[in-house]
């Protein structure tokens, strides 16, 4: 008798806090960021644009998984060097199968409450960053700044003088 209560209790714990995809999957993420030239200079900001990483590549970075309840996270990855062009990099995350253990356990507090408040009930898509930057053609120096009509600051347009 002692025994079957003893099994039914251990089961009604299981059916309330089971959380498959935040135990077996985790509620963050290894990106990894390779650069060329090495040493570039890696910025990634979260979907509120609040920066969570400056460094320089290549760079292993571990980021949260969701975002809120039932929302995964969304990254921007922005790679830059002297004398390159700048590249910018979306980093996506996807349902995470584990999420779905919750059913074969009866975890509903870790399907409705748990995975989905904690992240793990996202997986990042792809895990891995190749930035290959390409050499910027009009590259003169850090200090000079080459400007088109449509990307001049508009404090700068007012200060430009007509050469004849």
């Amino acid at each position: 008798m002692f025994h079957s209560k003893l099994t039914v209790l251990a089961l009604f714990i299981m059916l309330l806090t089971g959380s498959c995809a935040s135990i077996l999957g985790g509620t963050s993420s290894n990106l990894y960021i390779r650069t060329e030239p090495r040493q570039a200079q890696i910025v990634i900001a979260d979907k509120k644009g609040r920066e969570v990483f400056n460094g320089k590549g290549p760079a292993q970075v571990k980021l949260q998984n969701g975002a809120g309840y039932f929302t995964p996270a969304r990254y921007t990855v922005s790679v830059s060097a002297d004398g390159y062009l700048d590249q910018e990099f979306t980093v996506n995350f996807r349902l995470n199968g584990w999420y779905f253990g919750n059913l074969a356990i009866g975890g509903v507090l870790g399907m409705i409450i748990i995975d989905p408040i904690s992240g793990g009930m996202w997986k990042i898509e792809d895990g891995v960053i190749d930035a290959q930057l390409e050499r910027n053609s009009v590259y003169v120096s850090p200090h000079l700044r080459i400007y088109t009509p449509d990307t001049m600051p508009e404090d700068l347009k007012e200060k430009m003088v007509r050469i004849k």
